[in-house]
């Protein structure tokens, strides 16, 4: 149902260094794997064709990855020589998804084994402008909370709120319909997806709720308990 793809993967990964002082993020090892290997083969799993990939920390190591693998994806990569917000991401590629009446966007440095085929199904089932992929927060003050009503639609979201009104956290993993992008483009001010943008799509977007393994490999512990599971997370996609 959805074809394209962007991954975001440009962060300097500050809190794994000194790890990233020589990797970028999207290249640390899961149990011997990149961790974009094991994106590129969720998303193809799941019917993705095409995946932008943008880039700016150790950028040339990315794409020498890409051009040593074999995949049935399309990978474009997108260089950032200063690094842009995640929003401003979207609006620099505005011409790569707007043949599409929907894009998934990503956080590259989650590991998980999302059933994207279901959270598409989930998008399109409702009327909702953009969907978000939640998981139940430990620490919701430490990140973007959403509070959802009976219906799955978000009613409010705040990044990391002194006085959270939910456990329900943002995943990094979202559905964009096009035309709602494209509402937005022109606004110079909006540069993040989570701070700039999201609150201001309240009321036309829905939150579908993640059952499955999701871990944000952006600290050492969290790499930590990434490479201590019990299986492959590969195997299990």
């Amino acid at each position: 149902m959805i074809k394209k793809c962007i991954l975001l993967a440009a962060g300097r990964g500050t809190r794994l260094q000194p790890i990233t002082n020589s990797t970028p993020k999207c290249l640390v090892k899961i149990k011997g794997r990149p961790l974009l290997e094991y994106w590129l083969v969720l998303l193809e799993k799941h019917g993705i064709k095409e995946v932008l990939i943008n880039t700016h920390h150790l950028h040339q190591q990315v794409s020498d990855y890409i051009d040593s693998i074999t995949t049935s994806i399309n990978i474009t990569i997108s260089y950032e020589e200063n690094l842009l917000g995640s929003y401003s991401t979207l609006v620099k590629n505005k011409a790569y998804y707007k043949d599409q009446e929907s894009v998934l966007i990503a956080n590259a440095d989650n590991l998980t084994n999302v059933n994207l085929s279901n959270l598409f199904e989930f998008h399109y089932s409702n009327s909702f402008g953009a969907t978000l992929a939640l998981i139940k927060a430990k620490n919701p003050t430490e990140v973007g909370v959403v509070e959802i009503d009976s219906n799955n639609k978000i009613v409010s979201y705040a990044e990391k709120p002194s006085y959270p009104k939910s456990n329900l956290s943002n995943a990094g993993i979202y559905i964009f319909d096009t035309a709602l992008l494209s509402k937005f483009e022109k606004n110079a001010l909006l540069q993040d997806i989570g701070y700039n943008l999201l609150p201001r799509i309240v009321g036309f977007s829905g939150g579908y709720v993640l059952n499955e393994l999701l871990i944000d490999v952006g600290s050492h512990l969290s790499l930590d308990i990434a490479n201590k599971l019990q299986y492959d997370p590969i195997v299990k996609i």
